[in-house]
């Protein structure tokens, strides 16, 4: 049964929501770490995840020139470094 419910309160159940770390390197190998809120799973056979970046992003253009990148689902005590992160990386 659907139930209609304000905007507020179904704000308030979405979040919080999981954040991820798209971890990149540039050429050089110095790391980059772009705090996500958007992670999804795109396959189970292969196993594969989604994420999106944008053309503008720093770490889309690591991406791009490497070829890689890593997806790393960070544990509760993590939050104060996530924060920190994506509050000091200028270039994300």
């Amino acid at each position: 049964m659907l139930v209609k419910i304000e905007w507020a309160e179904a704000i308030a159940r979405k979040y919080p929501e999981h954040v991820v770390f798209v971890i990149s390197c540039d050429s050089s190998g110095r790391p980059n770490i772009m705090p996500a809120g958007w992670c999804i799973i795109a396959s189970g056979k292969p196993p594969m995840l989604a994420t999106a970046i944008s053309r503008a992003n720093y770490t889309h253009e690591l991406i791009r020139e490497t070829g890689e990148f890593v997806i790393a689902f960070p544990n509760e005590e993590m939050g104060e470094m996530m924060s920190r992160r994506a509050y000091a990386q200028a270039k994300t």
